[in-house]
Order: structure tokens, then sequence, then C-alpha cells
């Protein structure tokens, strides 16, 4: 399975830790030309150091001074400099791996969910989140397995990221529940991108394996935030989390509108405001013939 590529949308994860300046020097010239750099330092530092002391003791024959100086700068410290810049190296490899799986889900390829919070402390200004939700996806773990159900998600995150890759950054939040976090997004566009996400996987089904085409449906909550009514992003997951249950509870295959600002589509007041397909229970089914 290919990873989602998600570094083209305008909120992305960190690529890594802070580093400090040895870090630095060895991503930027390397091993080699880091060695060689101690090298040329330890020539002229040794030369230096040489140079002062045996001017203050007064010995006549300075060369065999710095003939030892540079004698012990090119065996000694090109051994301890690239002993240290090579450990370096690698340490900052493992760690910048380990930086990339804690944020990445291992089914999908997509950010999780502390890559999701900490692109959300990140943010500034109005902001909008879609929580989406797989309409009855336990169905589909009963009917097909484990294994089918995770190539579904798969196929539901590949899905999604063609519609939110140049829009914002989508995570898998957990489960059949995924997550995007929207900068600079009014009310209005984040509805319609939800809509359009919702409309693109009711219409188009998945094909999984050797199965019949997978009618999947999703239900999306939208919590938006705006320079008037400024909330965290957790408080956002939250609001949006909770539109997730609404739309369930009305037929699911919808998108519902939390009350967070003053601007809901259509409106100068800020209820609650959800759109669906029409879709009934019976209708919106994953898998062919369930109730």
């Amino acid at each position: 399975m290919q990873e989602f590529d998600t570094r083209t949308a305008p909120l992305t994860i960190k690529s890594g830790p802070e580093v400090g300046w040895l870090r630095r020097l060895v991503r930027r010239a390397g091993v080699w030309w880091g060695t060689l750099l101690f090298v040329a330092v330890g020539i002229v530092t040794s030369f230096a150091i040489t140079g002062t002391a045996m001017a203050v003791a007064g010995l006549p024959d300075m060369m065999i001074g710095y003939v030892c100086a540079l004698i012990c700068s090119v065996t000694l410290v090109p051994l301890m400099a690239g002993s240290l810049l090579s450990l370096i190296r690698r340490l900052d490899e493992a760690e910048s791996q380990l930086y990339h799986l804690a944020r990445t889900d291992e089914l999908t390829g997509l950010p999780n969910r502390r890559a999701l919070i900490e692109a959300g402390l990140r943010c500034s200004g109005p902001r909008a989140v879609l929580m989406i939700d797989v309409d009855y996806f336990k169905r589909i773990n009963d009917t097909y397995g484990h294994q089918i159900g995770d190539l579904v998600l798969y196929e539901v995150a590949g899905r999604l990221a063609s519609q939110f890759a140049r829009a914002g950054l989508l995570c898998r939040f957990g489960g059949e529940e995924f997550t995007v976090l929207l900068n600079d997004t009014d009310r209005q566009s984040a509805h319609d991108l939800a809509e359009r996400a919702r409309r693109n996987m009711a219409e188009t089904p998945l094909q999984v394996a050797d199965l019949p085409a997978l009618h999947v449906t999703v239900s999306i909550g939208i919590a938006v935030t705006s320079v008037d009514h400024s909330l965290a992003t957790d408080k956002l997951i939250d609001a949006a989390d909770r539109e997730v249950y609404r739309a369930k509870h009305k037929g699911r295959n919808c998108v519902c509108l939390a009350d967070t600002t003053a601007d809901p589509p259509g409106s100068d007041e800020s209820p609650p405001y959800c759109s669906e397909d029409g879709a009934s229970e019976g209708q919106n089914t994953a898998v062919s013939g369930a109730a």
C-alpha cells in the first residue's frame, strides 16, 4: 500500500523534532565534510595554542611544536569527529523515523490524531474541523471480516485524500473516523467541501478485492471557529464529533454543521444546520441487502 501524500496541503505535519547545531551540520554537510571541517578547526586551534604556549615558554625552535600539533590534528581529530558525527547521523535518522511513525497511521499512511492536534496548535485565525464517520462499518466487518474492513478503510482514505489533498490536513482519527483540519475557512466553504466529499462517496461505489461493488456512505460533522468566536482545536473536534452523532440520528449519509459562529449557511442566526441526501436507513447500506 502506498502512502497518501498530504504534503501539498496548506496544513502539514512537521518533518521532525527541533535539533541542535551538530545535527544541522550533519544534515547539511554530511559526515565526511563535517569531519574535514572539524580537522581544519582543530589544526587552526592547535597551531594557535601551540604557538602561544611556546612563545610564553621562550622556546627557540617552534617548528617541532607545530609539527606535533599537526600530527595530532590529522590523526586523532578525524577519528573522534568521524565517530561522533556518524553516531549523530544514525541517532538523527532513528529519531526522525520514530517521529514520523508516531504521527502516521499505519493502515492508511495518513497523519494520525497526534499530528492533527499538533497542527491545530500551530493554527491561528478562522479554521474548521470536519469529522467523517463511515456509516454501518460494523456490518462490513461482521459480513466480510476485518481484513476486508481494513481494505475498505484504505479505499475510503484514498477517496477522501483526493477530495481534501489541497484543502486541508486529512487525518485518521481512529477506527472508522477521519478528521479534516481546514485553516482560514468559513462555514459555507467548509460545508461545501464536506457536501462534495459526501456525495462523491455516496455516488461512487468502492471496488474492494474481488467483492461486488460496495456502496459506502459517510456522515460528516462540522465545527467552525472565526476571529470573533475563537475555539481551540480540541473544542472544535468535540463539537464536530457531536454533529456526527446528530447526523447518525438523522439517518446517516448527511452533513451537520455545529453552532459555533454567527454565520451559518443562508441565515443571520446560528442554529445547528444539516444537509442530507434523503437516503433512509434501508437505502443507505454499506452491504448489499443489509437492513
